[in-house]
Parts: C-alpha cells; sequence; structure tokens
C-alpha cells in the first residue's frame, strides 16, 4: 500500500505477464503470514518520563522506522535486517503470542509489499497479487494500503482469532477502466503451544470484490470484465489435473462466478498451516518473520505519520 503487504507467499515461476503456477500458488497462500488504535499522548509521555528505558525504546523504534523509509520500506535490505535484530532485543512484550486481546487490532503495514514481480512501485498484475486465483491474470493493479485485522473469534478455541489481510487496489491499466478493488484474505492464528512468541496462521478463503470508494457507475463494467474473463479461460489438461489435485489436498475452490454486488470469493477448507514469529510488539508496533523469512512491519498507531 503505499505501505504494503502482507507477507512471505512463495514466489513462482511462470512464463506469463500474470500467471501461476496453481499447485504452488494455493500452497504459497498459506505459506505463512503476509505478514490504528490510537492511545493517549499525556499518558504515554507520563510513562516515557517514569521509565527510562521506555524512552529508549521509543528513539529505537523512530531510527528504525526513519532508516525503513531511507532503505524503500524494503525488509530484504541488510541493514533493515540487522535493525530489526537489533529491535528485537528491545520488544517490552513478553509471550507475544499468548497475550490474547493485546495482539488485536486493525493493523497497517508499513513495510514494502512482497509479491513477486513487480512490474514498479507497488504495482503488480491481479495474476501475482492472487496467486492465480483471479483473472484477468494480467491486470495490473497498484497496492494502496495492506491491514491485517487481528479480532477475537466468535467460535474461539486454544486462543484462535481471525487474522486477515486486506488490500486495497487501484486498477492502474490502460486498458481497464479505473476501478477500485478490495481483496481480502480470511484466516485464523493460535499460540504455539511450543513457542510463546510464535503464531500458527491458516488461510480459510478470500473475496475480490468492489471497493467502497469505487465510482458505482463502473459496477456494470466490473462484472462485465470479470465474468468475461472467467468465460473466456480454458484450462489445459495440465491445469485440470492441478485443481483436482489442490481440491484434494485442500479443499480449495476457485472463484467461479462474479456475483450481483460485483464479488468473487475462493475457499481453502483444508488449508495447510504455515506461521509467523513476533519479533517485536508493543502498543504501536509489531515486526513478524513468516515461515519462509519475510520480514513485515505493521504499526496501529500513527507514529509513522
Amino acid at each position: 500500500p503505499a505501505l504494503a503487504r502482507p507477507s512471505s507467499w512463495q514466489t513462482h515461476k511462470d512464463s506469463s505477464r500474470g500467471g501461476s503456477g496453481l499447485g504452488r500458488s494455493a500452497a504459497a497462500l498459506v505459506a505463512s503470514a503476509f505478514i490504528s488504535v490510537s492511545r493517549p499522548r499525556a499518558r504515554r509521555s507520563a510513562a516515557l518520563q517514569a521509565d527510562p528505558k521506555l524512552g529508549a525504546n521509543q528513539e529505537a523504534k523512530q531510527e528504525f522506522l526513519a532508516l525503513l523509509q531511507k532503505r524503500g520500506r524494503d525488509c530484504t535490505d541488510k541493514e533493515v535486517i540487522a535493525a530489526v535484530e537489533s529491535l528485537a532485543t528491545l520488544s517490552p512484550t513478553k509471550d507475544p503470542a499468548t497475550t490474547g486481546a493485546f495482539l488485536d487490532a486493525e493493523w497497517r503495514q508499513v513495510s514494502k509489499s512482497t509479491f513477486p514481480g513487480e512490474l514498479r512501485d507497488e504495482v503488480y498484475t491481479l495474476g501475482r497479487l492472487s496467486f492465480g486465483l483471479y483473472e484477468p491474470l494480467d491486470m495490473e493493479w497498484q497496492i494502496d494500503k495492506t491491514l491485517n485485522p487481528v479480532r477475537s473469534a466468535s467460535d474461539s478455541k486454544d486462543g484462535e482469532r481471525d487474522y486477515e489481510f486486506w488490500i486495497q487496489l487501484t486498477c492502474v491499466d490502460s486498458r481497464y477502466p479505473k476501478f477500485r478493488g478490495l481483496m481480502k484474505n480470511f484466516g485464523k492464528c493460535k499460540p504455539d503451544p511450543k513457542n510463546t512468541s510464535r503464531l500458527e496462521v491458516w488461510f480459510t478463503g478470500g473475496s475480490l470484490a468492489p471497493a467502497e470508494d469505487m465510482d458505482p457507475s463502473l459496477l456494470t463494467e466490473w462484472k462485465n470484465t470479470f465474468g468475461a474473463a472467467m468465460a473466456a479461460k480454458k484450462p489445459s489438461l495440465m491445469s485440470r489435473l492441478s485443481n483436482w489435485a489442490m481440491k484434494m489436498m485442500m479443499g480449495l475452490q476457485r472463484p467461479g462466478s462474479v456475483a450481483d454486488d460485483g464479488s468473487m470469493r475462493y475457499e481453502m477448507t483444508k488449508a495447510p498451516h504455515g506461521y509467523t514469529d513476533i519479533l517485536f510488539m508493543d502498543e504501536e508496533l509489531r515486526i513478524t518473520k513468516g515461515n519462509r523469512g519475510t520480514i513485515v512491519v505493521v504499526d496501529r498507531d500513527s507514529i509513522t505519520r
């Protein structure tokens, strides 16, 4: 998003501009976590005065965020990685994966997106953004913002929480109207019983729909565009075999139609589980590292604005 993305889905090779290999792409959806609630400033200032260590943490965070911005929000940068490792030693939250409601927020990603095949800054094909789940695969979109809502699940058990990624998008492809979209990926997380800094994560489905702020007059063209792309897709024998395998192994149901409101949905009823380690977390900032090594920085306050 201007500050973007969720996380460490697996890069895969494809000869098309926006394509994907469905077997690898579906597994990539659950490989790891892609990984604003304000607090009164007066209370925070008083706390900093009372505890010099908190003040040092604040200074270290600001230095880290300044470096992150300077290095293009790129968490693969060696300087940024070293700074993350240093900041992790100052994390004030003990056993962060077990802190329950303290995990909850509409976390906003401030590090750079890590989808494969970036065309230019925060611009990707729909195939890359969705790992081949939505057509047309080569339609170009810009990520405006990525949110990671975490909240208590209504059917919570074993500390389970809803763990989602919402990607706000603008179509920047000259072949199409200025569509605005919202891509959601729905999932769950729960504390790892053997590691109190680790969240087990798995995804159950998702959707792509017109954003609330899209021009309503574009809805018909949106439905026609995506409906025609679905109808034109002619799966090869290999892709049909891959679809069947993903359905058997992961319960993957690909989007099959465009609803009246323009939404398209997929489900994954037997998704494999990944994990994300919480390296740093306080009332403002969270830094995680997924099971494929991707570092993601998110905030729940206005400290970077």
